[in-house]
């Protein structure tokens, strides 16, 4: 199971999704290309792990949250607003 949470701060956006997990999020670094994507069903989770780094790009900050007595929340925080 998953929750997700988006909440409004002081001139950003929140977003946050825990997992019952407690390993905290490891950034893949990889290529995205035609000859590193391999949708075959046996590889599919082998595909995933570009999506902290996609987080990293795009929010002012982030943070991981543990929770009791298992899982996490992985939250960041996109600025709005004027200036921005």
């Amino acid at each position: 199971m998953i929750k997700v949470y988006v909440g409004l701060g002081d001139g950003e956006v929140v977003l946050a999704v825990w997992d019952g997990s407690a390993a905290r999020p490891v950034a893949r670094h990889v290529d995205l290309s035609l000859e590193t994507l391999d949708l075959r069903e046996e590889h599919f989770d082998d595909n995933g792990g570009r999506g902290l780094s996609i987080v990293e790009k795009l929010s002012a900050r982030r943070w991981v949250d543990a929770t009791w007595p298992a899982g996490k929340w992985v939250c960041a925080a996109i600025k709005w607003g004027v200036g921005a």
